[in-house]
């Protein structure tokens, strides 16, 4: 999850780059048809038309590099999105209703820190089994696949209370409206 403070291209692009900067480069991306993602796909062809296609093809092939492919949905049928629409979903659903019930004012810092941790969240959700037949089996997350890591993120230690009690531990209340998303 990228924090983005506009809903324009731009501020998508700049996302788009924070992201590919954390997790390496990416080969193909889906995405609905929103303005920012169509204008997005429009500014980065305008760029690959002042460069050589061929000179540019052939060093990422030897590279082992591969362009970026976008796949659209199709028009006016958020469904073909399935799973992920129904994270951001679920993800915007519980944040709107924790930041309102809370009346916390975060500042950036607070707030990037709370994307995050619902990032953690929402990834270590399982996927599957190793083996179904196995009752020890450990599931497979998205945080698995990501991080190459078998371990959970555990949560820093102490028990956090309303929000409200903590006026200068900013990191607390973080953690407290983490905790309530685990919740929710």
């Amino acid at each position: 999850m990228e924090v983005t403070y506009k809903l324009d291209t731009d501020s998508f692009i700049l996302a788009l780059r924070r992201f590919i900067a954390t997790r390496g480069s990416i080969s193909s991306i889906r995405s609905d048809n929103g303005r920012n993602f169509v204008g997005a796909v429009n500014e980065f062809k305008q760029a690959l038309k002042e460069f050589d296609d061929t000179k540019i093809s052939s060093y990422l092939h030897s590279e082992s590099c591969d362009w970026i492919t976008w796949n659209f949905n199709t028009p006016e049928a958020s469904h073909m999105g399935g799973v992920w629409e129904r994270q951001i979903r679920t993800v915007r659903g519980i944040l709107t209703s924790l930041l309102k019930s809370h009346n916390q004012v975060l500042n950036d810092e607070s707030f990037l820190t709370l994307i995050k941790e619902v990032e953690c969240i929402v990834n270590s959700r399982p996927l599957t089994l190793v083996d179904v037949n196995d009752p020890n089996s450990e599931p497979i997350s998205p945080n698995h696949l990501l991080t190459m890591k078998i371990k959970a993120v555990l949560p820093p230690p102490g028990v956090f209370q309303k929000a409200g009690a903590y006026c200068r531990r900013r990191w607390r209340v973080v953690q407290h409206l983490a905790n309530e998303f685990w919740n929710r």
